[in-house]
């Protein structure tokens, strides 16, 4: 089981501590005293250097150096920071089925795949030929009637004393295919939602992701109902050259000029409402994406690569690389996704960051919780496909529906949906056990880990790699102290 690891960058030396999830400063003569440890313990001495010992030790080498780190190396040690932590009790937790109906409870949101219908043939197409792991496409619509009896499902849930969320706040999303194509859905469904507001106090906002192609006809009604609106884009003409009409032409003007109707028309909308997203691919570089975007729109556009789930190399992002002593090249930075998987370190990495003010008082780096980084099913959302199967997100592979919605009839199990979680985590114990990331780790099962229901694919850590992660970290930290602050000050929570 992880105990400690040690590591070095250009400037420095530092020890992680698993059982204090802390770093400090580690002086190479106290990384002597923790290898002399180890032995002792792989010869079945099953003890630490004892007070004699260091006595002897320090009698044979008047060197005050040595002096000093052995006595930090024995505070170190009698304060538990090379002790074992125990894998199996940290990722011991199990689903329960209490879990499920408190999660149900507490749901924040709900994403309607509202039609398979699309005006787009995207190259890269999440529902395209590229990918396997979606439900054969047949351009069906979502039944309305089972829209409506997902949310009547919740409703007496959403009510109940489970449900801990004082502003009784939920977001409704519009998913596709591209959803302005049965716009007259979204019309019906928005004014079901509006009376349920009156009829219970609940409060709902919606949301929609769009291609843009009909922004000009709906735009009044969209900004009417204050809908978050992400519309993608890759870029300038040529970075957006994947997005293609049936036909083969290209979508980017009419996207465009869309874009700039709706600065012109709404223009407090768009800035308060308006999200750009940006798929990265071998057509497109992060950076000159994020400055068209700034020059032309005044906004920040998000950016992510071609789903991981892609089969094969077609589209891969090239990467970029940044020039921190730009000044547009931080911003960039700061604006990215990878900022905030600098930020998510930070915060698995360090004992001084607390979730919640509870945590501040039951402070454990040892808690009992669940193997790998897979949400618990619908602690952030419910996606629910136009064939009525319901899912933890829109992300996943459609195999893995935890029930659905047929006929007006919501079916999900707990029991089932419990049954199905513990057998993974069951399958990935001996894996985890191992692993030198068990308790900081933000794998998805349903996305990073499974091939199918007996291969297993996660990104294992043993020492070295573990290392290897622990030096990049923080040598660009070391290298780029005036980043550090204001990564710390992406941290938000829901």
């Amino acid at each position: 089981m992880p105990d400690y690891t040690t590591f070095p960058t250009k400037y420095n030396n530092y020890l992680f501590s698993f059982n204090k999830k802390y770093s400090i400063n580690f002086h190479p003569l106290m990384s002597s005293l923790t290898h002399d440890q180890k032995l002792k313990m792989q010869n079945n001495e099953n003890q630490l250097v004892d007070k004699k010992e260091t006595t002897n030790l320090v009698n044979q080498n008047k060197n005050d150096k040595l002096v000093y780190y052995k006595k930090k190396y024995e505070f170190l040690r009698e304060h538990g920071f090379f002790e074992n932590i125990d894998n199996e009790q940290i990722i011991g937790a199990r689903l329960k089925e209490s879990d499920i109906e408190y999660e149900l409870s507490n749901l924040r949101a709900i994403v309607f795949e509202i039609t398979e219908r699309c005006n787009l043939q995207c190259k890269y197409c999440f529902y395209g030929d590229s990918y396997n792991t979606h439900d054969s496409r047949v351009n069906l619509d979502l039944n309305i009637l089972d829209a409506r009896a997902i949310v009547d499902y919740l409703i007496p849930k959403w009510l109940s004393k489970l449900n801990k969320n004082p502003e009784k706040e939920i977001f409704i999303g519009f998913f596709g295919g591209e959803p302005l194509l049965n716009f007259s859905f979204i019309e019906v469904f928005v004014l079901y939602i509006n009376q349920v507001s009156k009829n219970t106090g609940l409060t709902f906002r919606f949301n929609m992701t769009t291609n843009g192609v009909l922004l000009n006809k709906y735009i009044d009604f969209i900004s009417n109902n204050n809908f978050a609106l992400t519309i993608s884009l890759d870029g300038e003409a040529f970075a957006n050259s994947y997005r293609l009409f049936p036909n083969g032409k290209e979508s980017f003007d009419i996207v465009f000029k869309n874009l700039r109707l709706v600065k012109e028309k709404h223009p407090d909308y768009f800035e308060r409402n308006v999200l750009l997203n940006a798929v990265l691919h071998d057509r497109n570089d992060y950076i000159s994406t994020q400055q068209f975007a700034w020059r032309e729109f005044n906004k920040s556009i998000q950016g992510s690569e071609v789903n991981p789930l892609l089969t094969g190399n077609n589209f891969n992002y090239d990467g970029h690389s940044y020039d921190f002593k730009k000044s547009e090249h931080k911003r960039c930075f700061l604006s990215s996704g990878e900022s905030l998987s600098y930020n998510m370190f930070l915060r698995n990495y360090s004992n001084n960051h607390f979730s919640a003010i509870d945590d501040l008082y039951n402070f454990n780096t040892s808690s009992n919780s669940l193997p790998t980084g897979t949400c618990n099913p619908f602690s952030k959302r419910m996606f629910v496909t136009a064939k009525g199967k319901i899912l933890p997100c829109e992300a996943i592979s459609h195999q893995y529906a935890l029930g659905n919605v047929q006929g007006g009839t919501v079916n999900l199990e707990p029991k089932v949906i419990v049954k199905m979680y513990n057998g993974y985590f069951e399958k990935l114990k001996g894996r985890c056990n191992s692993c030198f990331r068990v308790n900081l780790c933000k794998e998805c099962l349903f996305l990073n880990m499974l091939n199918d229901e007996q291969s297993l694919k996660c990104s294992f850590l043993n020492n070295e790699s573990h290392k290897g992660l622990l030096n990049d970290y923080y040598s660009f930290f070391e290298a780029m102290p005036e980043l550090y602050s204001e990564i710390w000050r992406k941290t938000r929570y829901a």
